[in-house]
């Protein structure tokens, strides 16, 4: 961190367009890093970019009394050395919030990639459960026609058994009326049998 780019709390504020209480009350809020240099607080020139942005305001009499104030501190430093100082600094921070916001997209990016593959899973099972709820309906409509045909020939077999079991009693019925004819013809005298 060179000393050309550390703020005074005031310079940094006027830099920010702040008052130099609400400049104090940001530093708490967003939580600006401070340095202490001499028993002041100061404030890295990068770090106001990365916070604030664009909002930064720098012109050439900032540079000017910063050059100023760097040649007091016995560093040589030129006005086009503060320029590139600076919008290294700027470009810095740019830099750091766009491999940010790359990461955030990456990270993005794979949840999504995560979220698209349950749903192709979830989708895969569905499509299972109805494949499976069709097959299972189709077995129960061969099933149901097995029993349909099954009760069908049980009513046919039903219906045969009660005409044979009629059958059988019209002749059981034939059988013993000519048993009793039989029967009554042996009880009849030869004359009777004769003349009837």
């Amino acid at each position: 961190m060179s000393t050309e780019t550390l703020l005074s709390m005031s310079e940094a504020a006027e830099m920010v367009g702040l008052t130099r209480p609400t400049f104090y009350r940001k530093v708490e809020e967003l939580g600006i890093s401070t340095t202490d240099k001499d028993g002041k607080k100061k404030v890295e020139v990068s770090e106001l970019i990365r916070v604030f942005g664009s909002e930064v305001k720098m012109n050439r009499e900032d540079v000017s009394k910063k050059s100023a104030d760097a040649v007091q501190t016995k560093l040589p430093v030129s006005n086009d050395t503060k320029d590139l100082e600076i919008h290294i600094a700027r470009l810095e921070a740019d830099l750091e919030a766009e491999k940010k916001l790359r990461h955030e997209a990456k990270e993005s990016i794979e949840y999504f990639k995560g979220q698209v593959a349950l749903e192709k899973e979830e989708k895969n099972k569905i499509t299972l459960l109805l494949e499976d709820h069709n097959k299972k309906q189709d077995d129960a409509q061969d099933l149901s026609k097995a029993m349909a045909a099954l009760e069908s020939r049980i009513a046919n077999q039903e219906t045969k058994a009660k005409e044979e079991q009629e059958r059988a009693q019209k002749i059981l019925r034939q059988n013993q009326a000519l048993k009793k004819a039989l029967e009554d013809e042996k009880t009849k005298s030869f004359w009777q049998k004769l003349f009837g």
